[in-house]
């Protein structure tokens, strides 16, 4: 596609005027701040509304708010954008106004989608490294789902972090085991425990004064129960405590009936539990050696209830070691077989990420983009870096890095079958040796010590 007409009003600080290219490389020189930049703005306008709507005066200050309008007249379309003083666009195509959606549509089909990459040979060099990388994979490789290696060496970390704790805890548990005093037999030491239980509790059977404090305490939860039994008794509800209608009379007496009845129970027991201590109290039949007696059994099933639970306690720290030993074998034999995975993943993603690269390298005639980079640990990490002959984009001199833009653009309007009119700015940097052939229409801006001029090759068209 060429530009055959550009016609502008109002735009920044030009004055109004044409160019007719006819389809010709154009050439617009002058000095800096004479227009060369305004001009090279007139394509993103109609195209995409990319414009700053104020004039300046030749200090730079404000001096207004413009209505810029500019037209492009390309081969078989005419594209037209003005903007109104209240800041609204107005859009016409082959000199009838349209709405922005149908516009916008048109513009989408002319640039395949791509905006002004192929329009400026620098554009695509002065992206981000992760859209540039994002790009090619996306258009010149073929798709691939790339093994999530990164993901692998995650579950290894965890497996062996959780691998590192074990020996500690092995090395605790034994310790434990160490310092647990379980000497002797278990099944003796609950023969002697049952003895002793039986001991105890005829010794109890036999004391006066357990059996005064047994049946005190009795006493005190019955006498506990009648008072509740009591309050119950004082605030048995009359109304339902929900939508304080009446409660039936049958049911209220029933339900003092039940307490009442509960109650004299109660209170017979305690009655009986009270004559049986007066009784017990009156024998005193319980001597100090038999006390003595009682107080030693205790101690002797508490001291054998020590032992039975340093028995338990051992089985139980047995068991967790050797679970714990089962673990690590388990987590090392799992490790084992994830870097066996990685291994192979990662030599499957290294021949992935080598057949992209090749891919993406073949269509392209200088440039060749390196998209992944081997770090020092031995990991591959993402990057895109155009280089010439193995020199970095980014290390390139001005007319080495205008030669590999070039040749990026040519890759591209050949992939997308699309060629659109180029701006280059500082076009006066460039040897010859440096240019790559473009069949495009150029605009090439230059800067010169004159006014603005601009001046159209008239010996040949564009290729």
């Amino acid at each position: 596609m060429k530009i055959n007409r550009i016609v502008w009003q109002n735009f920044k600080c030009l004055p109004d005027g044409e160019i007719v290219a006819n389809g010709r490389n154009v050439t617009i020189s002058g000095r800096n701040g004479s227009g060369k930049s305004s001009i090279a703005s007139i394509l993103p306008f109609v195209l995409f509304g990319r414009v700053d709507a104020k004039s300046f005066d030749a200090q730079g200050l404000t001096i207004g708010t413009q209505t810029p309008t500019a037209t492009i007249e390309f081969d078989g379309i005419t594209l037209k954008r003005l903007v109104t003083a209240g800041n609204k666009n107005r859009t016409f195509i082959d000199g009838k106004e349209v709405t922005a959606t149908v516009f916008n549509t048109k513009v989408f089909n002319l640039t395949g989608g791509l905006g002004t990459l192929l329009f400026n040979p620098f554009e695509f060099p002065n992206y981000a490294w992760k859209v540039q990388r994002d790009f090619l994979l996306e258009h010149f490789a073929p798709k691939e789902n790339f093994v999530d290696v990164a993901g692998l060496d995650d579950e290894l970390k965890r497996l062996r972090k959780d691998a590192a704790t074990i020996p500690a805890r092995i090395e605790e548990i034994n310790r434990q085991l160490n310092d647990l005093d379980f000497s002797g037999d278990a099944a003796e030491i609950q023969q002697r425990l049952n003895a002793l239980n039986e001991r105890f509790a005829k010794l109890q059977a036999e004391s006066s004064e357990e059996q005064q404090k047994f049946l005190t305490r009795q006493i005190r939860q019955l006498e506990s129960t009648r008072d509740e039994l009591r309050r119950r008794y004082r605030s048995t509800k009359t109304h339902c405590p929900t939508c304080g209608a009446a409660l039936p009379k049958e049911k209220i007496a029933e339900t003092l009936e039940r307490i009442s009845v509960e109650g004299k129970r109660a209170s017979a027991e305690i009655e009986r539990l009270r004559n049986q201590l007066e009784t017990l109290q009156s024998k005193a039949n319980f001597s100090v050696e038999r006390g003595q007696e009682l107080r030693s059994v205790q101690s002797g099933i508490s001291e054998l209830n020590r032992q039975l639970y340093n028995f338990k306690q051992a089985a139980n720290l047995r068991k967790r070691l050797e679970q714990l030993t089962a673990d690590d074998k388990s987590l090392n034999a799992k490790i084992v077989e994830l870097e066996s995975q990685i291994a192979q993943a990662q030599e499957r993603r290294n021949r992935q990420m080598k057949a992209s690269e090749d891919s993406v390298n073949a269509q392209f005639k200088f440039v060749k983009f390196k998209l992944f980079k081997t770090l020092a640990s031995g990991d591959i990490r993402e990057t895109c870096e155009p280089m010439i002959y193995g020199v970095p984009y980014s290390s390139l001199s001005k007319g080495e890095k205008f030669k590999a833009a070039c040749d990026i653009l040519n890759a591209f309007q050949t992939k997308f079958n699309l060629e659109m009119p180029l701006m280059i700015d500082d076009a006066e940097s460039y040897t010859r040796n440096s240019l790559v052939t473009l069949p495009n229409q150029i605009f090439a801006f230059k800067v010169t010590e004159s006014e603005l001029d601009i001046s159209v090759d008239e010996s040949r068209a564009a290729a």
